[in-house]
């Protein structure tokens, strides 16, 4: 691999920021001009109850290499004056157009505070309050020296100095070992005076450096401008034994004048906030790790009390702190806004997508909203691929896309990317109730990755939406992936029966999912959500599943032909999709007798035969044209007892996966069914599929429909 030099944050110019960015960032100014109009009230003194106080914390959330700290240098660059080296100016010069501009016309009201405090280096013995005041000993100055006679007598400096002083010494350790009593005491005094002194000395400066910013000539105004100082804090999660003082540190040093923003992993921090409550929990009971309610798994009531009381503890003090309206959440990038990332910052700067070969804007359209990738890696692989090309590669889309999806390129040019690639079912949108069945439609499936055949459990999220988009460009003939399959699993049509387990292990719950005549394509799969929409409106107006409409399963019939039809390049008059139960007769018998689709047609058939079945809850109308129509293509009927067996058992072993999940448990957890105890439970299941059968509706009454014994009648009553 050629070494290259990669970007570090910077201001973004306007005009390359996404859609998504210049909105939080509009949000981010409408926040701090209400936060400037509310400053110009006068203020309380430190020790009197301000009766509209409010916050002044603005938290820039996301995951490592998110581009919090571009977001917050561009935050900044709007906010101030263009910046010189310290933060470069190229997003000043560079930024167009009247929003852009608005932005620095009132700069002359706020101050950024420079250097921005970056807590992943901070020394571990650095009184933390000190470290806060840093950025006010160079304002302090430089105020001064502008100051020329003051009419209020006050020396910034001597000032600074005194918070300073107090802070440090109020939130600091006494140092008592070694010492007398009287030294003691005089210790703890000085202590206990910093600790209540600091915030009077604290109002004191901001608002002696407020009016001394404004030229303020007027004796006790109480800073009544409309002003606010901006401190920024970068990296706030990383210094793991100072988060909580550092939250506890800004609520300290509260102004209405002083504005606080943040960057940091919210996730973190609301973890490391939760062990440090623990922690403290754990001191009142004579252990001080954090973990330690853990050695009190005997007293449950003690165990459970620590961590509720820690978990409401932690997002009470967040809720005050960092107020979920004062947060921007910076999400993973998709495939569609890294392709409208810029190459370059200069003027003449090209789109990412207009340097890549091939339809990848199309591909990005079909991969929606799925995040794959961080800021920071993808301006790395751009700076890698795509600022400097490799002039021994002629085409770096490959490689470019591979490396934004943390895969790598073989020898071949084949994207290497062992592991399989399959669906999990999505949010129950609606439901159909029957007899100790569910009729369930879901929403867009999730996709999740096993990786390399060995892993248990599955990774979800942006780990699968990366592969996602590397399957999806092999679809689209734009790369070649080695060693991945794909096998979804889950669609959005389900159904869940229960009965009456008498096998130990297993729950009397089975979740059947519909049959699928061929398995999507990712690009098919992608679509689901707007199928599941399709079948509910298909279902018309019922209530339960008793009067489904039968247009909802004729739609979900027509999407699985036309499927197959893709599949096997079958087009023209005589394959035209089916809109009626005949049509639908119709397409399975050709299909069947089709050599490239009969296997594949055959399978269906009978697992339509078995979606028949009472236990599956399609409504009776339905289940008895399914029957009437589809059991003609069945030769042999003998074979619909093994399908039937098959589906049964999948259908336990897929409730007791999805229920894990559903509870946050690994699959790991489950204790494995033996084949032995799987064919007991079908046994089971089928014994008492009367007492699971739809109750059908004749003449306004139910009545229990019967069935006869696989595979004579068919379930016919």
């Amino acid at each position: 691999m050629t070494l290259r030099l990669v970007s570090e944050a910077r201001p973004i110019p306007w005009e390359h920021l996404s859609e998504f960015e210049k909105k939080e960032l509009r949000g981010a100014d409408a926040w701090i001009n209400e936060v400037i109009e509310d400053a110009a009230r006068p203020k309380p003194t430190a020790n009197e109850i301000d009766q509209h106080k409010s916050g002044r914390v603005l938290f820039i959330d996301g995951q490592r290499g998110a581009g919090k700290t571009s977001l917050l240098l561009t935050l900044l660059e709007r906010w101030g004056r263009p910046f010189s080296t310290q933060l470069g100016s190229a997003a000043s010069r560079s930024a167009k157009g009247d929003e852009a501009d608005e932005a620095r016309q009132g700069f002359s009201n706020r101050r950024i505070l420079l250097p921005i405090l970056d807590f992943d280096p901070l020394p571990r013995d650095m009184p933390l309050h000190g470290w806060l005041l840093e950025p006010w000993r160079k304002e302090a100055r430089r105020l001064e020296q502008g100051a020329g006679a003051c009419a209020d007598g006050k020396d910034l400096v001597e000032l600074w100095t005194e918070v300073f002083e107090r802070a440090v010494l109020g939130w600091s350790p006494a140092t008592v070992d070694g010492k007398g009593v009287l030294e003691r005491a005089l210790a703890y005094q000085e202590q206990a005076s910093g600790w209540i002194d600091t915030r009077d000395h604290w109002y004191n400066l901001v608002n002696t450096a407020v009016c001394r910013f404004f030229k303020c000539t007027l004796k006790d105004c109480k800073a009544a401008h409309p002003f606010a100082f901006v401190v920024a804090i970068d990296d706030v999660d990383l210094q793991v034994e100072q988060v909580p003082h550092l939250i506890h540190a800004i609520r300290l040093l509260h102004h209405p004048n002083v504005v606080y923003v943040l960057t940091g992993n919210m996730e973190h921090l609301s973890f490391l906030l939760e062990l440090d409550y623990i922690r403290q929990h754990g001191a009142n009971i004579g252990d001080v790790e954090p973990s330690s309610f853990r050695r009190y798994a005997g007293n449950r009531s003690l165990s459970e009390g620590i961590k509720a009381f820690s978990s409401s503890l932690r997002d009470a003090l967040l809720e005050k702190a960092l107020p979920p309206h004062s947060r921007i959440e910076l999400p993973l990038l998709s495939l569609e806004t890294v392709l409208n990332m810029y190459v370059g910052s200069k003027g003449g700067a090209s789109q990412v997508a207009d340097m890549l070969t091939g339809r990848w804007r199309d591909l990005a359209a079909e991969m929606k909203s799925l995040r794959i990738v961080t800021v920071r890696r993808a301006q790395h692989a751009i700076d890698q691929h795509l600022s400097t090309p490799d002039k021994a590669v002629e085409d770096p889309s490959v490689r470019f896309i591979a490396d934004i999806c943390g895969a790598s390129v073989d020898d071949r040019g084949r994207i290497s990317c062992p592991g399989r690639l399959t669906t999990l079912p999505g949010p129950v949108d609606q439901t159909w109730e029957g007899d100790r069945l569910t009729i369930q439609l879901r929403g867009q499936p999730s996709l999740a990755l096993q990786l390399q055949f060995m892993d248990s459990n599955f990774r979800e999220g942006e780990e699968a939406n990366r592969v996602a988009a590397i399957r999806l460009a092999a679809e689209r003939g734009l790369a070649k992936a080695a060693g991945l399959v794909w096998s979804p699993d889950a669609g959005i049509a389900t159904t869940e029966v229960r009965w009456e387990s008498t096998v130990d292990g297993v729950d009397g719950l089975a979740l059947f999912h519909w049959p699928w005549l061929v398995r999507p394509q990712l690009s098919e799969v992608l679509l689901l959500g707007e199928l599941a929409k399709s079948m509910i409106a298909g279902a018309g107006n019922a209530v339960d599943s008793y009067n489904l409409d039968q247009e909802m399963v004729l739609v979900w019939l027509r999407q699985n032909i036309e499927w197959q039809y893709h599949r096997a390049n079958l087009s023209g008059d005589s394959w035209l999709l089916p809109t009626t139960w005949n049509d639908v007769v119709d397409v399975l018998r050709r299909l069947c007798a089709e050599k490239s689709t009969s296997d594949d047609a055959c399978r269906w058939v009978r697992e339509l035969l078995i979606m028949s079945a009472p236990y599956f809850g399609l409504p009776d109308h339905i289940a008895s044209i399914l029957r009437a129509k589809v059991s003609r293509l069945v030769p042999e009927q003998s074979m619909i007892t093994v399908e039937e067996n098959r589906m049964v058992g999948n259908a336990i072993l897929v409730w007791r996966l999805e229920n894990a999940r559903r509870l946050g448990r690994s699959s790991d957890s489950l204790d494995n069914l033996s084949s032995a105890q799987v064919d007991e439970a079908v046994s089971d299941f089928l014994r008492q599929r009367d007492a699971v059968s739809l109750s059908s509706r004749k003449n306004g009454k139910q009545s229990r429909v019967k069935t006869a014994p696989l595979p004579a009648n068919l379930w016919v009553g």
